[in-house]
């Protein structure tokens, strides 16, 4: 299987084991003509009933696709954010992967960051450096 394969399953082992929303690395989404980078969200749907064991049992799994650009611009929307603060956010596990930055050049990374900080989604954390 491809790397994404790879991520799609460790993500949908993460939530069936955790019982929790589990999210895959970055990806980027091959149907997309952009090739935008993404994020699926997995979460697990709970039956009411226990089993034998009394634990609840996986019913189902609900995916959700996050264009990240996208998210992250939507929630940035309602602040007027001057052009001479760079943010960048990145994946913790994996500073080299660049989830977004309005940056020019958009991989650039101040010596004197004025803030720092981790963000977290499902099981992913990010960090956020002004």
């Amino acid at each position: 299987p491809g790397q994404a394969s790879i991520q799609r399953w460790g993500a949908i082992e993460k939530a069936i084991q955790s019982g929790a929303a589990a999210a895959s690395h970055m990806m980027t989404l091959i149907q997309d003509k952009d090739q935008q980078h993404a994020m699926l969200v997995f979460v697990p749907i709970m039956n009411h009933e226990l089993d034998q064991a009394g634990d609840k049992e996986i019913n189902s799994l609900v995916e959700g696709v996050y264009l990240v650009e996208k998210l992250i611009a939507a929630a940035l929307s309602d602040y007027k954010i001057p052009n001479t603060i760079v943010a960048t956010i990145y994946e913790k596990e994996n500073p080299a992967q660049i989830i977004y930055s309005n940056a020019p050049n958009k991989g650039a990374h101040r010596a004197n960051e004025a803030l720092v900080k981790t963000i977290k989604m499902a099981n992913r954390e990010w960090i956020l450096k002004t």
